[in-house]
């Protein structure tokens, strides 16, 4: 199964070739978009993966759209916390927005207080 995509413009399109996938994620701009909220403790970041992270393909149904970029949300020192993944790039820009809208809610910033009182706790 070929799950390896480059984009053209903003269009991801299978790449068959190992090798020109690898020399194009090497020096692909791939970020879709990178937002900071609550005076930079928080980083709201897309990117196009480049892969395919469907696991519903990988089970053979070829039904499923390919899931190629993904948004995280990376708090303080947290590896990222919050994670959505969609398939084009327009999805992707409206799902950057959904997730900085999130984040900026004053019950993400008390969450990640409670994940650091709860760490520094244990």
């Amino acid at each position: 199964m070929n799950d390896k995509y480059i984009l053209i413009g903003q269009s991801p399109v299978l790449c068959d070739d190992p090798l020109e996938w690898a020399e194009w994620f090497e020096t692909a701009d791939r970020r879709v978009a990178v937002t900071s909220c609550w005076l930079g403790l928080v980083r709201v970041s897309t990117v196009f993966l480049g892969l395919d992270h469907s696991f519903a393909r990988a089970r053979d149904d070829q039904d499923a759209p390919p899931l190629l970029f993904e948004s995280m949300a990376f708090w303080g020192r947290e590896g990222g916390w919050d994670c959505a993944r969609c398939s084009t790039w327009q999805q992707a820009e409206a799902q950057h927005r959904t997730m900085v809208a999130e984040t900026r809610r004053p019950r993400a910033l008390l969450a990640w207080l409670g994940r650091r009182v709860r760490a520094n706790w244990s």
